[in-house]
């Protein structure tokens, strides 16, 4: 934009010369510093070469060096630096997207320009200053409508975010987010020179549950079973499901007992409701190593849940 801005500078000022008018030389003089300001500016955003909360500040401010330079011009050259007075503040508003600087620069926009008419022209700066306060206002309106549009942009790409990384039954991490979420948990088990374990949970007799008293009732198994798991974790521990009635517990140290887990898991469920219709039952397996390989933990962990089953199974 401020690129663009500093280019119709030097489009104005070679209509100049192609029409055949020549300003003073101080209106030139205006122009190179407006302009080199523009870029300069322009390049240091472009660039980061500031912190990205800094960008609309040094916006606000290449406007209000280029609205005083077209100040300093209207005295020399009359009512033609006007119409881009006007249009510069109807406009810079939809790209600020703050409003304390948009503000901030109105406001001294307003007063130089209102001073400027005002004295040079009398009799016509007056209507010329309402129409500046108006193109103020288009500009806040501009400014209003589209950050509107950025706050529910950013809302709707937080939702899309979630749903590709959350289980949409337990608002827990699906299989995808544990992908995501795992590495941070990786660097902290290398760091800390600590084994990763994996716990892999299933839950016992849900197939039976939803074909016997429905899936309504199943649902309600696996949000107790998650809202229990939960409470066994710590911060640093990623809980996700996994698929159907299995879940997986990521964490860094030493695995837990898998039996004295699936022991705590079990007995904190949230029973009102089932009515003796499901008994709170998990299988629990559990493994540890190195934390380059998630997937084969996580395989190991499934494979000691499933021997875990075997073993009560042939008691």
């Amino acid at each position: 934009m401020l690129f663009l801005f500093a280019a119709v500078i030097v489009a104005f000022d070679v209509g100049y010369a192609v029409v055949g008018i020549i300003p003073p030389p101080a209106y030139y003089v205006s122009d190179a510093i407006q302009g080199v300001y523009l870029v300069v500016v322009g390049i240091v955003i472009v660039r980061r070469w500031v912190p990205v909360r800094w960008a609309p500040a040094l916006f606000a401010s290449a406007i209000v060096v280029n609205n005083l330079a077209l100040n300093f011009q209207y005295t020399l050259v009359g009512s033609s630096a006007v119409g881009v007075i006007l249009l510069l503040m109807a406009s810079y508003g939809a790209v600020t997207l703050m409003w304390r600087p948009f503000l901030i620069s109105a406001a001294i926009m307003a007063v130089v320009t209102t001073y400027t008419l005002l004295t040079v022209d009398p009799e016509q700066g007056p209507g010329w200053a309402v129409t500046a306060y108006t193109a103020l206002l288009i500009s806040a309106v501009l400014l209003y409508g589209r950050a509107a549009a950025v706050v529910e942009l950013a809302s709707a790409n937080r939702t899309i975010e979630q749903m590709a990384t959350r289980d949409a039954l337990t608002g827990l991490l699906n299989r995808h987010g544990l992908r995501e979420s795992s590495p941070l948990l990786a660097a902290l088990v290398e760091r800390s020179r600590v084994p990763m374990f994996a716990v892999f949970v299933d839950v016992n007799g849900l197939k039976s549950v939803n074909d016997t008293h429905g899936h309504q009732l199943g649902d309600l198994v696996i949000v107790r079973t998650a809202r229990a798991l939960e409470a066994q974790l710590r911060e640093s521990d990623l809980l996700c499901r996994w698929g159907g009635d299995e879940f997986v517990i990521l964490g860094a140290g030493e695995a837990p007992d898998a039996r004295e887990l699936a022991v705590r898991i079990s007995s904190s469920i949230d029973v009102s409701g089932f009515e003796g219709r499901w008994n709170p039952d998990v299988h629990t397996g559990s493994a540890s190593g190195p934390g380059h390989d998630v997937e084969a933990l996580i395989g190991w962990a499934d494979t000691a849940m499933y021997e875990q089953r075997r073993g009560q199974a042939g008691r």
